[in-house]
């Protein structure tokens, strides 16, 4: 009886192990996955220039309240009453990932998508031009502005 009650439990136990999902590892985040793990609403939680943390000004405020829609291929910039688009692409084999958005201006910025986070950092400030970031950090007088979007917010 002891031997059939281990046998159930042991089998049990293993079934279980294959229906969890694992916990701690990261799923496979190929193109596709991040092309469609970027799609939806997002909203401005934070933002950083030459390295200073939440900066003060009208400009920042008005970055603060921006929102974001990434559909398939567009990217919409909702901020300051104004609405931007651009198209994007991503290349999420970049090191780091990289985001090139056309529109009125053209910008190579650098992303990483983890969950309901996005942080996107791109050179001089966003206005377009500018030599890629090599990180995800600014620090001072690089230009660099680094966003952290929260996802679900329109």
């Amino acid at each position: 009886m002891r031997l059939t009650t281990l046998l159930r439990v042991a089998v049990l136990s293993g079934l279980l192990a294959v229906f969890q999902p694992f916990q701690g590892v990261a799923p496979a985040q190929g193109p596709r996955a991040q092309a469609k793990g970027i799609q939806g609403n997002w909203k401005v939680v934070s933002v950083e220039m030459d390295g200073k943390k939440d900066p003060d000004g009208e400009v920042f405020d008005m970055i603060r309240n921006a929102t974001m829609t990434f559909t398939k291929d567009k990217q919409i910039i909702e901020v300051g009453g104004g609405k931007k688009v651009y198209t994007y692409t991503l290349d999420p084999k970049h090191k780091p990932q990289a985001l090139y958005l056309k529109g009125d201006v053209s910008v190579a910025a650098v992303y990483k998508l983890d969950g309901n986070t996005l942080k996107i950092c791109m050179p001089n400030a966003g206005k377009g031009g500018g030599v890629m970031p090599t990180a995800l950090t600014t620090k001072k007088g690089d230009g660099r502005l680094l966003i952290v979007l929260k996802r679900g917010v329109k």
